[in-house]
């Protein structure tokens, strides 16, 4: 359940934060500091956390076998 977890609603939630947030760019509209604190932490967390996977390799999942 974590797995699935991690898959999919991770990616979700970043995408949905940075399409609000360029919606709000084009529109003209000011984004809060507090929108703005918990998008860029979203953000910066999920690719600093798809940097670590992609260096170090997901400890969770067993390595295929070839």
């Amino acid at each position: 359940m974590a797995k699935l977890t991690k898959t999919a609603t991770r990616p979700i939630l970043v995408i949905e934060l940075a399409s609000a947030w360029i919606a709000m760019q084009m529109l003209s509209i000011d984004p809060t500091t507090a929108f703005e604190a918990v998008a860029s932490t979203a953000i910066v967390w999920y690719f600093a956390d798809r940097t670590r996977t992609h260096i170090q390799g997901d400890k969770d999942t067993p390595k295929e076998t070839v």
